[in-house]
């Protein structure tokens, strides 16, 4: 596949994620390197789930590792990330390939551990600013559910879109889900949500 090709496919499999999977365009666009490189990883990565040949599987696994660093890079930096995440995961023709496109008189990567890496990866949840310190999941609405804690903040995010679908501005140490209801622990205190924060506030208790 060519890069006018790639290119063109990349509204393509972003509207029809289903229709490209079954007519089997999706395992064909990751099998070219530059359609990583210039994707929207926004609309790319939901539909990474539907890969089925191990070339696109391998594709995917090296895609999600960086995921999170790949929405704001530049097309020569993703192209980079992603030899070293080939690099990574033993996909040394992938790694080639890409490596193949690097700028003269720039470094390549040739090998790396693959100490971090994991084929059951699905997606980076972005969104915070500092470590994650505290994570609890929970059913909503019939849909599971995550709830994290870091910052200045408790984020709730649907895990099957992979969005966030609220943000709590509170200082958390910890959090946790008991019957439906987000406990939330501020230092001496304890607050106490909803299952939809939209309709109240919290309790201290």
């Amino acid at each position: 596949m060519g890069g006018i090709c790639c290119v063109e496919l990349i509204p393509v499999l972003g509207d029809h994620a289903l229709h490209a999977a079954t007519g089997g365009l999706l395992d064909e666009a990751l099998a070219d390197p530059e359609y990583l490189v210039l994707a929207d990883p926004d609309r790319l990565v939901p539909q990474l789930t539907h890969a089925t040949t191990p070339q696109a599987r391998l594709a995917a696994a090296v895609y999600r590792h960086s995921r999170d660093h790949h929405t704001h890079a530049t097309p020569d930096l993703r192209r980079r990330r992603l030899a070293i995440d080939a690099a990574r995961y033993n996909a040394p023709t992938l790694r080639d390939a890409l490596n193949h496109r690097t700028p003269a008189g720039t470094w390549a990567p040739a090998w790396s551990t693959g100490s971090n890496t994991s084929p059951a990866l699905l997606d980076v949840l972005t969104g915070h600013t500092d470590w994650v310190r505290s994570v609890a999941c929970t059913v909503l609405d019939g849909r599971p559910t995550a709830v994290t804690a870091s910052d200045s903040s408790v984020r709730v995010w649907d895990l099957t879109t992979r969005t966030c679908i609220d943000a709590i501005p509170i200082h958390a140490g910890a959090v946790a889900v008991i019957e439906d209801r987000l406990i939330i622990i501020t230092g001496p205190d304890i607050a106490l949500f909803h299952p939809n924060p939209r309709s109240s506030d919290p309790e201290r208790i």
